[in-house]
Order: structure tokens, then sequence, then C-alpha cells
């Protein structure tokens, strides 16, 4: 193995794994092929490898590494990964770390698995489907028990969201939040990346510990959007699962948890939030039991106001009983969770399942929520911000939104539609919402110090 000055690598590993054992060449250069495909493998690949060991990973190693190279061959034992120019972070002694090898594996057979049923993209039944798929071939779905106290108990599942570039009061609080979930033997899932995420999983690794229950899975979910650009994935990360787009992740959470506890973010975690409210606002949706914590500690209560003023001027105050509030209370948090989980797991038995919201008889997601947005300057504009219209529909909108100005913030490719802010994404919201969505940016400002904002909110025309 050879490196340069940049610290990167080129090498051979083996990625050893059953299932990619038996793939047939052509479904190997399935992987490899021009094209979307091409790109997410790479994207998905180079993410694994160059994440860093800070809590607020910042990442863009798209940009940082685009002479990095890789090819697939067929391996007896897997898959042979041939790279060049790979960031040398992971590696030890010219092999790359277990660890990463495993996070590669899960990954390729998650891709694999999208290629093979891109059909399934094409309507709302078939984008549930293969979130079920992809949930169901990670071993995510499988009910998870332990023994503690001498006693079997049946283990719970909560997704865990907020920012991935935490103040230390906020990453310290989420560590401290996630513990106490362990406690209540409730197991976190997380979006696999730096700040929120990685102390969503850390925290509760040493919370479940404290119970000495040692058999819990944690999964991190992700998608090649976003891995490689923000959000690599981080060491407490047992089972690594790739989704096809962030909808498609948002929904992989709300199928494959019974609750969310949700902390102090920025555009990606309102993007998530907005998914989330929107789901449960939904007509079909009355009554189903999936209980929502937002919680921030003593220092970041403005992030718990602005968002609740935010709600109450877009989706109005019937919004606010969807979600409780918790004002730096880690333990209160916990505890409420549990005795939600207890109705939650009631409702469930009553109608036949397991815990899970796993299918769409149990949870529908409005087909909008999952489609793909193509975000553009003439998509972003064309957005419906107004409350002439079902509040789930308004939600989706302002998901859009949030999620558009992510992109133009951090996605390679999107960044460069903006021109850096010269050529920015135009919103246009009747005056109320308008004047709702500028008062949460004036809270939020601190995260455009670094450059110009790549979006402009503009009223709407009558």
């Amino acid at each position: 193995m050879s490196g340069n000055d940049r610290h990167t690598i080129d090498g051979a590993i083996i990625i050893r794994d059953e299932h990619l054992a038996k793939i047939e060449t052509d479904q190997l250069s399935e992987l490899e092929r021009n094209g979307n495909g091409n790109r997410n493998v790479w994207r998905t690949v180079l993410g694994i490898i160059a994440a860093c060991n800070d809590p607020n990973d910042r990442a863009g190693y798209e940009e940082a590494y685009e002479d990095f190279a890789y090819r697939l061959h067929p391996h007896t034992e897997g898959i042979l990964l041939k790279v060049q120019n790979a960031p040398a972070t992971n590696f030890r002694d010219g092999e790359l770390l277990d660890q990463r090898r495993s996070f590669i594996a899960s990954a390729l057979r998650c891709l694999l698995l999208q290629m093979q049923n891109q059909d399934l993209l094409h309507s709302p039944e078939g984008r549930t489907k293969l979130a079920h798929d992809l949930l169901l071939q990670a071993g995510a779905l499988t009910p998870m028990e332990a023994i503690t106290r001498g006693e079997r108990i049946e283990l719970a599942r909560v997704f865990v969201w907020g920012g991935h570039d935490l103040e230390p009061h906020d990453y310290d609080y989420m560590t401290d939040v996630a513990e106490e979930l362990g406690h209540q033997g409730i197991v976190t899932v997380t979006g696999a990346g730096p700040g929120t995420m990685r102390a969503g999983l850390k925290g509760n690794k040493a919370g479940l510990a404290e119970r000495l229950i040692r058999n819990a899975e944690h999964f991190g979910y992700s998608c090649a959007e976003i891995i490689a650009a923000a959000e690599p994935p981080n060491k407490y990360v047992d089972n690594l699962v790739m989704f096809p787009g962030t909808p498609a992740r948002i929904e992989g959470f709300l199928r494959s948890a019974q609750g969310g506890v949700i902390g102090p973010g920025r555009m990606g975690t309102l993007e998530e939030l907005m998914f989330l409210l929107g789901v449960k606002m939904h007509e079909r949706n009355q009554g189903i039991a999936l209980p929502a914590i937002i919680t921030a500690p003593k220092e970041s209560e403005w992030f718990l106001d602005a968002f609740e003023e935010f709600m109450d001027g877009t989706a109005g105050n019937d919004a606010l009983r969807h979600y409780e509030t918790v004002r730096g209370d880690r333990g209160k948090v916990a505890t409420d969770m549990g005795a939600s989980l207890g109705y939650v797991r009631q409702q469930q038995t009553e109608r036949g399942k397991r815990l899970l919201w796993s299918d769409e008889d149990m949870l529908h997601i409005p087909p909008a929520f999952q489609e793909w947005f193509e975000t553009n300057h003439e998509t972003t504009e064309q957005l419906p911000l107004h409350r002439d219209q079902p509040v789930s529909d308004l939600l989706c909108a302002l998901c859009r939104m949030f999620q558009s100005i992510v992109r133009g913030t951090i996605v390679p490719g999107y960044r460069e539609q903006v021109e850096n802010g010269r050529k920015p994404y135009r919103f246009r919201a009747e005056p109320a919402i308008r004047k709702a969505i500028l008062d949460l940016m004036e809270r939020m400002d601190g995260i455009y110090a670094q450059g110009p904002r790549c979006f402009v909110i503009e009223e709407s025309r009558s």
C-alpha cells in the first residue's frame, strides 16, 4: 500500500460477507455502472472510509477527495474492493478497520437491493415496500429482548434526531438523555453521523450497559446524498442501513421505532420534524400512538421557544399537542417516553402487531412526503407555502423547503446551483408564514455566519 502528503492510501480490501460472495459478476457491474448508481456507491464508500473521530465531524469529503476511486471484484469470501487515493483515517498498518469493512458490506447490500428494485420507487406502496425490505434485510424489524434482573424484557426502540454540529452543552445533554433512555430499556436508532447522532448512540450504549443489557443492536440510517457530504457513520453504529433518499430514510425511522426524541438542531432537524408532524397530523393517523419529545438543555431553550412560535405561526396551535416539550431534564425525557411506550405497546398489540408501525395498514405516510423532491430554482419557487390547504400538505411543503436549504448549504451539486449564495433559491410564502419563517431564521442565524445564504423568502403574490 502507498500513501501521499494528503494522507491518502491505495490498496485492496477484502469485504467478507456471505451474501455479497454469492452475487453474480453482472450485479457487481451494476454497482459500478456509469450514472447515479456508480456515484451513490462512490459517495457511500468514501464516507465510510473517511469518517473521523470528531464528535462534530464536518465531513465535506466529497469535495476534499474528488480523486478517490474504487473498483469491485468478485471474491470467494465476499468482494474485493480496490481503492485509490482513499483517506487514510481508518487504516492501520495498511488495513482498513474491521468496523469500516462491516459498514461497507451492509451498505453494498442495501445499495444492491435498491438497484434491483428501482421500479418500487414509482408508487407509494412500492416506496413503503422498499423501505420495509431494507429494514427487514438489516434485521431492524426484529423485536429485541434482554434478560435483566432475572426477567426477560422486550426492548423498545426510539429514534433520536438533532443537529450534527453541536455546542458542547448540547452534545453532553443529548448523550445524557440517551443514557437515561438506556436505563429505561429503550434502544436508540439515529442517522449514523456526528453530533446528536453520535451522542444518541454513545450515551445509550452506556445506559444499557449499566442495566447489564449487552445484546442490543444500534442501527444508523443514512443515504448516499449526505453520507460523504455531511454525515459519515460514527463508531458507535453497529449496523448501517442505506436508504434511497432522505424521505425513505425518515420513513425508515417511523416504521422501525415506537417514538422519537428530538434535540436542538437546524435545517435538517426541522426537515425531519415537518415530516414527523405532517404524518402525525394527517387525518388517517389520528389516534396513532407515536410519542415525540422535543428537548434541550437550559442553554438552548431558545430552540424550543423558536420552534413553538414557528409551529404556532404555520401549522397552528393544534400542532403543539402532537409533541411534548421537556426543558433541561434528561430524566423526565426518559421516564415520559417510557410511560408513553406502554400505551404504544397496548395499541399495537390490540392491532395485532408487535411494537412496530412497519406497514401502511399501521401508519400512513402521505405519498407527497415519500416522493423524491428535485430541488432547483423552479421547484422551490412553486412550493405552496400557504394555509389554504390541509395542514399535512403545508407541513410537506415546509419539509421540502428545509430539505432544499440543507442541499443548497452542504450538498455538492446543489451548492453549485446556488453559486455560493449568488443565485439563491427563492421561496414564496403568504405573509404570516413568511414572518414565521423569517423569525425562526433570525433565531438560528448563527448557522449562516460562515457564508451567504442559499435562499430568499419572499411574500407570495395574491
